[in-house]
């Protein structure tokens, strides 16, 4: 089934880098929702990936165009996000970051609880505890769930999981520079899949505190992870270079 949208017309663009930052994150928005669409993105990538293939690295096709179009298609409106950010006055105050809408591209929805947990530590009351403030969270009892998982990081202050769903569940109670703290400590004391689910929130919490520089570095931090958050973090900083080229 063919796209009717005009969207369907720039994929070639995008790989050419012939869009700017806001076309090409609409094209990306609207790639993950047309099926025929997607299609098609994805035989541009595996044509593209074919001819100019990636040095060292194989790519999943689709996250090397993502990642290709960041690297060469965006560089002038990477340097024009810096120069929007920062000012062309480094000492001007009224730097046009305070007037971008950062906080609105937060993505903070909750996940969803693990299906495992510290079952088989030998220490019950704690299993129990994390147990309790994993039913709470499940429930959207975010406030009851953080007080848990408090006690649980009390005995185990670095085990990644509690602190995983201990800044999660800040997050969705608003306190976004406390979830941080949590979420960091979770992404230092973790690897694989939990590392980046970590970082992916605590890059977004950062968006919500409108502190667009360790958001960026963080999700550019995920890009070099190359794992299941490569496209979220590609797509994200597309984002942010698409709200400030919006606000120029």
């Amino acid at each position: 089934m063919a796209c009717n949208s005009r969207q369907s017309e720039r994929i070639g663009d995008f790989a050419a880098g012939a869009l700017n930052a806001s076309e090409a994150a609409e094209i990306l928005t609207h790639v993950e929702e047309c099926p025929a669409c997607s299609e098609e993105f994805d035989l541009v990538a595996a044509l593209l990936h074919k001819t100019q293939p990636p040095p060292l690295t194989l790519f999943k096709n689709r996250s090397w165009l993502v990642r290709h179009r960041l690297a060469v298609g965006l560089a002038a409106s990477i340097l024009a996000v810096i120069s929007i950010v920062y000012g062309t006055n480094l000492g001007d105050e009224t730097s046009n970051e305070t007037h971008l809408e950062i906080a609105s591209l937060a993505e903070l929805d909750p996940l969803p609880r693990p299906s495992s947990t510290l079952r088989g530590s030998g220490n019950n009351a704690l299993e129990d505890e994390l147990e309790s403030a994993l039913q709470s969270y499940t429930e959207g009892n975010y406030a009851d769930a953080a007080s848990s998982l408090q006690k649980v990081l009390a005995r185990n202050p670095d085990h990644p999981l509690p602190n995983l769903y201990l800044g999660i569940s800040l997050t969705q109670m608003g306190s976004y520079q406390e979830a941080v703290t949590f979420l960091a400590r979770c992404a230092k004391n973790s690897e694989g899949l939990l590392q980046e689910r970590a970082l992916w929130y605590q890059a977004n919490a950062h968006l919500k505190l409108e502190e667009l520089d360790p958001a960026r570095s963080i999700l550019t931090r995920i890009l070099a992870i190359e794992g299941d958050y490569e496209i979220n973090a590609s797509e994200k900083l597309l984002q942010i270079m698409g709200q400030a080229g919006a606000e120029e």
